[in-house]
């Protein structure tokens, strides 16, 4: 819901730092889970059941990482009308490379693979990852076009 909802605010106007604002977001998403060990385990529970119930029978339309995927390919969108993705980026390669990114990192930390955590590496990850994207005066393009 939290890609959503920032889609839709997105759509009616874009900030000046959209990146800042997806980072925040998801940032925002990976304290909430880190600060619940109840959530840790519920989504241990769910990644098995994604994984038993998307065999290929089901609609994808239904999975989350689909919902999370075309919530941030619009948001990507609004921002390459704005100022063009580098190359080779598109708003669809663009969100499947972050939909991968945190689907990796939160499914790493979820089984308890090694010593990673979300907070702050998870979060420190995924800033500087979303920073690449544009370079700097790409970026102040974009606020400058937003405004």
């Amino acid at each position: 819901q939290p890609f959503k909802d920032l889609a839709e605010r997105m759509s009616k106007e874009l900030p000046p730092n959209p990146l800042d604002l997806i980072a925040d977001t998801i940032a925002a998403i990976f304290d909430d889970i880190h600060s619940d060990p109840r959530k840790r385990s519920m989504l241990k529970v769910m990644m098995h059941l994604d994984i038993a119930f998307c065999d290929g029978s089901t609609s994808r339309a239904s999975s989350f990482r689909h919902d999370m995927h075309e919530n941030f390919e619009r948001i990507f969108t609004l921002m390459d009308e704005k100022t063009k993705l580098p190359a080779p980026w598109t708003p669809d390669t663009a969100s499947s490379a972050l939909t991968a990114v945190i689907g990796g990192l939160i499914t790493e930390w979820t089984l308890d693979r090694g010593t990673f955590e979300l907070v702050p590496c998870g979060q420190m990850f995924i800033r500087m990852v979303l920073k690449t994207w544009f370079p700097l005066a790409q970026t102040q393009k974009l606020a400058i076009t937003a405004i």
